[in-house]
């Protein structure tokens, strides 16, 4: 049957997970406990970083964005790891893809 599987979500707008993402982990953790054991995890997000009008130099605005870069990909590697700690916790191996941006 399947041997690798991947399960793609949208997490960045949701405060809570919507239904269709956690009908979609379901499906997955379904499909990965009958067959694979193995779960690959995706979860793609905009960054929108809006540069302040404050006319600060390039590379304060540069520093600027890397920070916020930064803080957006640690909270989205947190949502991703809170989304899936349901299926690790019946037992099944998660490989999580870094967010992308």
């Amino acid at each position: 049957m399947y041997r690798t599987i991947l399960l793609a979500a949208a997490l960045q707008h949701w405060d809570r997970y919507s239904a269709h993402a956690l009908a979609a982990r379901e499906v997955a953790g379904t499909m990965a406990i009958g067959a694979a054991h193995h779960l690959h995890v995706l979860s793609v997000y905009d960054y929108n970083f809006k540069a302040p009008a404050s006319g600060l130099p390039a590379d304060m605005v540069a520093k600027l964005r890397e920070e916020d870069l930064r803080r957006t990909n640690n909270l989205m590697e947190q949502k991703v790891e809170d989304y899936i700690a349901p299926l690790k916790a019946v037992g099944l191996e998660v490989t999580t893809l870094p967010p992308r941006g």
